[in-house]
């Protein structure tokens, strides 16, 4: 019985590895009260602290639903990425050796570009984010074909990329929001500071 458990368990660690988790909006409000401008805009408020955290909680839960697909996409590219990570090592294993394995690293690098090359174009058209879409993204993809076994791959650069550009436009948001609310925008002073107008909650939507 002991046997069964433990053959169980570890393609369940091993998968835990390999698939990026969802994305976290705890971790992503503790994240962003490191920003700078939260933590002043933090020190300034008057209101109700849970308030102010509530509010900006409520944008980052709207960014995360814009971005859904993205993050779909995100996570199957770093899924990958660590999922070949032993091919690539064995193949460049094989360069070494005699170097039988260039050929297949070719194949393997043109079968993947498309997937990548499409990343990128959404990336960049959905956030707006040009040096990350269309600089950085390629310059980590031929960084990792230049090293050996791929191993920058072991990252989890598309995810992370994609929760950190959720934390900064999230916050924008809401700080934007912030400054320009008035007495009429708020209930009490345990009401949710910054909340999402209607017409915001459907702006960018995926």
């Amino acid at each position: 019985m002991g046997i069964i458990t433990k053959t169980v368990k570890a393609p369940i660690s091993a998968a835990k590895l390999i698939i990026p988790k969802a994305q976290d909006v705890e971790d992503q409000l503790k994240k962003a009260f490191n920003r700078s401008d939260i933590k002043e805009a933090y020190r300034n408020y008057e209101g109700n602290p849970e308030s102010f955290k509530s509010g900006l909680r409520a944008y980052l839960e709207q960014v995360d639903s814009e971005n859904r697909r993205l993050y779909g996409f995100a996570r199957t590219l770093d899924s990958v990425n660590r999922a070949t990570v032993p091919i690539d090592g064995a193949l460049d294993y094989l360069n070494l050796a005699g170097g039988i394995g260039y050929g297949a690293r070719a194949i393997k690098t043109l079968a993947t570009s498309p997937g990548y090359l499409a990343y990128d174009a959404y990336y960049t058209a959905k956030t707006g984010d040009v040096v990350g879409g269309l600089i950085l993204n390629p310059a980590y993809e031929v960084l990792s074909w230049a090293s050996l076994g791929s191993l920058p791959h072991v990252m989890r650069h598309y995810t992370t990329q994609l929760n950190k550009r959720t934390i900064e436009e999230a916050s924008t948001r809401f700080l934007k929001r912030l400054k320009s609310a008035s007495l009429e925008d708020r209930i009490s002073a345990d009401d949710v500071v910054g909340r999402i107008e209607p017409a915001e909650e459907r702006r960018r939507a995926a």
